[in-house]
């Protein structure tokens, strides 16, 4: 939401100049409003000052707030006591003096993306946005340092690897995560994701076949054979419909 055309544009560059490049505009609240209920935007950066607007940012990111919960970045060139014991008042994730340049924009959009997947402000009385982790979907930070959409369908098997995880997807795009596989599930379970050994996580949907205990995952020409230990192997077999012969 910025009402300054040359600005608002500078912004649509520093953030695709950082991977993010779906970006809308709205000058004024009524307009982000609507697109607001029509796009389900993953995060808002608000300029304060809304000229010719029903409300200011502050006011609009209140409302937006109330309909879907989503991270936000106020972004203005007011900084005196008044506008800032409003901004208070309102959630947010942080507050930008304008002009600001490319690099305190990537570190603001990362912090609110990373303290909004942990807060305790999402109610189930209010809806969350997108980036919120999802059944069936979660976010991650891509080598473009912009956070992209993981399908758990898309997922092969999550391998511990040194530093983190690795996770392997269909189509070759893996990620790494700088976290333990403990913390990974801690973060994000799904019925189709299935720990089975220290070191390896699998997708049971994208199991080929099972080998003397272990399972074998094929895609794009690309075979990976998986252990699974004696630990996990008694519970884990039973999520495998099996017929034998007369």
């Amino acid at each position: 939401m910025e009402d300054e055309p040359i600005i608002a544009e500078q912004l649509v560059t520093q953030l695709s100049e950082i991977g993010y490049g779906q970006v809308d505009i709205a000058n004024n609240s009524e307009e982000a409003e609507k697109k607001f209920v029509a796009f389900s935007p993953d995060f808002l950066i608000v300029d304060i000052g809304l000229k010719d607007s029903p409300k200011d940012g502050i006011e609009l990111s209140s409302t937006l707030q109330s309909i879907t919960a989503t991270p936000c970045i106020f972004l203005s060139g007011f900084s005196d006591d008044a506008t800032l014991s409003r901004v208070k008042q309102v959630i947010h994730s942080d507050y930008l003096i304008k002009p600001c340049s490319s690099r305190q924009l990537y570190v603001s959009i990362d912090r609110a993306i990373d303290e909004f997947t942990k807060s305790n402000l999402v109610t189930e009385s209010i809806p969350q946005c997108f980036l919120h982790p999802q059944e069936d979907h979660f976010f991650i930070k891509a080598c473009n340092n912009a956070y992209e959409k993981v399908l758990v369908s898309d997922i092969l098997w999550i391998e511990t690897v040194r530093g983190g995880i690795e996770l392997h997807t269909q189509d070759n795009k893996n990620y790494i995560l700088t976290a333990s596989l403990n913390s990974f599930i801690l973060q994000f379970q799904h019925k189709d994701l299935l720990r089975v050994h220290r070191s390896f996580l699998i997708n049971k949907a994208q199991v080929h076949s099972i080998k003397d205990r272990s399972f074998v995952i094929k895609a794009q020409n690309r075979n990976k054979l998986i252990p699974c230990s004696q630990s996990y192997w008694n519970e884990i077999k039973s999520q495998f419909k099996t017929l034998k012969s007369d």
